[in-house]
């Protein structure tokens, strides 16, 4: 698994849309840090996420 779905996964608290998604990572702004994920098997077939890139779960907002 690519770092990007890795971190994705390491971030998602439970009860967030894309936790426990099939979600892979497709492309980069490299300007924001965005990542565009495809998302597997929902109603929404693409995602843009912010990483935080703590390592952990994040706090559902």
């Amino acid at each position: 698994m690519h770092a990007f779905e890795l971190e994705l996964h390491r971030e998602l608290p439970p009860g967030h849309p894309l936790h426990g998604v099939k979600a892979t990572a497709v492309a980069r702004c490299e300007r924001c840090d965005d990542i565009l994920f495809s998302v597997a098997n929902q109603p929404f077939p693409w995602a843009v996420v912010h990483l935080t890139w703590t390592g952990r779960e994040e706090r559902a907002p």
